[in-house]
């Protein structure tokens, strides 16, 4: 027994320390690559989402240098209002590569493969650096990793980063904004003193009164915390940080710039833009107004007048065009993001798939032809609509207008396995938040998810009261902020230590298992109560299971979850399972090999 509990013992360490490798990580990316690259390979053009119209608006760039328009060219209403529409410097960006192949490349479909593997390799960009994120949590490699391989594991990951789409690259630009955003602040956050020295009340009012007073008397600072930081050994922090240039101005600019540029990438970007400048501008707060400006001002100094004209360039160059856009729609249309009917006319817009979808609906709403009736009321459209579609479609995959976008519908163990995961990691992360608070640092991140997600759902609720119909409810616009998602509900569900802050919480008769606690006695709502008593149960069990057994489970499910995932229907196996022959290239060999495939998948997968 003993041999038998040692070697499990073994097995589960060696299984953690390759989970918690960067051999598993670059395992991960090279496993996503291979899916992707399987979907670019097969897809017929144009695939589901907007491929056709991303590679129109790539070709128009292509035979204009300029991005910016006096007219709206000839023959391009069916791609909408391009000469306003401020998502349009991913189209620009890509028809300089488009130059480059036209002229090698002299088929549609060879050229259309190029561009995709430039949006697989912008996704590629965006996993390495939202690992890099995700590690500024506190959480552990092993957990960063098994939030990375979920997210490739979700089927519409693989099957976006395979297309001609901004999306791609809003996901990299994302992750780099979020970085840099996560470097200032661990740079501004300098005091560390009072944390390294518990229980000396003089200091601790010391670094008080200088937090309150910082700019006024940093002189008086220096002089009386350097002597005691040299004496307790703390000569790094001896100094005055401060002075030592923690206000980092090229990060600084640098998030600027990118924020700049990839606002004029795709417009849902602003929130997050808007997010990051209000967690810096709360950083930077505790240095004062003056403070700011010349701490910023000795930092620029110091920059490399190579990297400092750089930074400057694009610094106007992002402005200029950010302004062109944003705050010419502004002056113009009253709205930085006009409709279409707002630039062309109704006759022209009627040309252009998605407005012409979206009036007519509209039009059929005002004359009570509108057949379909949702639930409007903003709980029910966000409980019965907007979470339901959102959730399928994380995992469904669509053909394009081919099959006049013909739907693969999720298999059903990720389904079943991604919908109960998130209810039970939603329900332990509301129990424990405090205690998530206290252990991981997940401000920005819940700052960014709760942002991000308000502003999307606002959008589409207020279309869906337009309109009269739930469009534009999709999955992959959640990809920003995903592996936040995951990471807080993975926390949630391998919180070992919050035991003690859920038993502290529970009443002494419920861990005793004789009666649930009264709502008067404990003053409780009928929710809290819920919550409460779930939180207790867990809780108990901890308490009842040692510490390397619950690891070892924890490990466990980790591995089972990406296992079944892995060869029930996640991520690639969800579009070989669902598509069929009119979703391919004409290309016989690639109709074979999905064809083979396909049949030897559904052997094996339920409900496929």
């Amino acid at each position: 027994m003993l041999k038998q509990q040692e070697k499990k013992r073994e097995i589960i360490d060696v299984v953690a320390r390759l989970l918690s490798s960067r051999k598993f990580f670059y395992i991960t990316i090279v496993f996503f690559v291979f899916q992707a690259a399987w979907i670019a390979l097969s897809g017929l053009y144009p695939m589901a989402f907007d491929e056709n119209t991303h590679l129109g608006i790539i070709r128009i760039y292509a035979n204009h240098l300029s991005p910016f328009w006096s007219r709206q060219p000839e023959g391009t209403v069916v791609l909408g209002a391009i000469t306003r529409d401020p998502s349009y410097f991913y189209h620009y960006i890509m028809s300089f590569p488009y130059r480059l192949i036209d002229d090698v490349f002299r088929t549609e479909m060879s050229q259309v493969l190029v561009l995709r593997f430039i949006s697989i390799v912008f996704f590629v960009c965006g996993l390495l650096l939202y690992r890099r994120v995700l590690k500024y949590s506190k959480a552990s490699d092993l957990t960063v990793n098994v939030v990375m391989a979920l997210l490739v594991l979700t089927p519409v990951v693989p099957f976006l980063a395979a297309q001609i789409n901004y999306d791609n690259l809003i996901f990299a630009l994302c992750g780099l904004i979020i970085l840099l955003t996560l470097q200032i602040s661990e740079r501004l956050n300098w005091t560390y003193a009072k944390s390294l020295v518990p229980g000396d009340n003089q200091l601790e009012r010391e670094q008080s009164h200088l937090k309150e007073k910082r700019v006024k008397v940093h002189r008086k600072r220096e002089n009386c915390l350097q002597p005691r930081l040299v004496g307790l050994g703390m000569r790094e922090l001896a100094t005055d940080p401060v002075e030592q240039g923690q206000i980092d101005a090229k990060r600084i600019l640098l998030v600027i710039i990118v924020g700049l540029f990839a606002s004029i990438v795709k417009y849902a970007f602003l929130p997050i833009f808007i997010a990051v400048l209000v967690w810096l501008s709360f950083d930077l707060k505790k240095y004062g107004g003056g403070a700011i400006f010349r701490l910023f001002v000795n930092s620029f100094r110091k920059i490399v007048w190579p990297v400092k004209t750089i930074l400057v360039i694009l610094l106007i160059i992002g402005a200029g065009l950010f302004t062109e856009r944003y705050g010419i729609n502004t002056l113009r249309y009253h709205t930085p993001t006009p409709e279409c009917d707002q630039v062309l006319s109704i006759e022209q817009c009627l040309e252009y798939g998605p407005w012409r979808r979206n009036y007519l609906t509209h039009q059929d709403k005002i004359n009570g032809k509108l057949t379909v009736n949702n639930a409007s009321d903003p709980i029910s459209y966000t409980l019965k609509t907007w979470a339901e579609t959102m959730v399928y479609k994380l995992f469904f995959v669509s053909n394009g207008p081919a099959s006049q976008f013909w739907i693969g519908n999720p298999l059903p163990v990720p389904l079943a396995l991604a919908t109960g995961f998130g209810i039970v990691g939603v329900l332990l992360a509301l129990c424990w938040q405090r205690e998530l608070r206290k252990k991981y640092k997940l401000g920005l991140f819940g700052l960014l998810t709760g942002v991000y997600v308000m502003v999307l759902w606002g959008q589409n609720y207020m279309d869906f009261l337009h309109i009269g119909y739930p469009f534009a409810i999709q999955g992959r616009y959640l990809l920003p902020i995903l592996p936040f998602v995951y990471l807080i509900l993975v926390l949630a569900m391998k919180a070992q230590r919050h035991t003690s802050f859920a038993l502290s919480h529970c009443p002494r008769s419920h861990l005793n298992g004789y009666k649930l606690p009264s709502l008067t006695q404990h003053n409780y709502s009928y929710a809290s109560l819920g919550l409460k008593v779930f939180a207790c149960s867990v809780a108990t069990w901890h308490q009842r299971l040692s510490a390397k057994l619950v690891r070892q489970l924890k490990i466990g499910l980790a591995v089972t979850i990406l296992f079944i995932l892995f060869i029930q229907g996640g991520g690639l196996v969800t579009y070989i399972v669902r598509s069929d022959q009119t979703w391919y290239w004409p290309n016989q060999t690639i109709v074979n090999i999905n064809d083979t495939a396909r049949k030897i998948l559904k052997t094996f997968i339920i409900g496929s």
